[in-house]
């Protein structure tokens, strides 16, 4: 299989794992802690909703 279709296959995937890396991540931070840990899983986060977002519209976009 291609990255491509691992991608198409997994973008669902991605967008659960970026929603539970950013809920960590705040809990960190509202916890109080201020080291470059939560800003970390926040930044993973972020990239693992990219990659979410690009499968998805891959998956359901056009077929051309």
């Amino acid at each position: 299989m291609t990255p491509r279709a691992w991608l198409k296959r997994l973008a669902f995937s991605f967008l659960i794992i970026g929603f539970v890396l950013f809920w960590r991540g705040q809990k960190q931070i509202q916890s109080g802690d201020h080291s470059t840990s939560p800003y970390l899983w926040l930044s993973a986060a972020v990239a693992c909703v990219v990659l979410g977002m690009i499968g998805v519209r891959l998956r359901h976009g056009s077929r051309s």
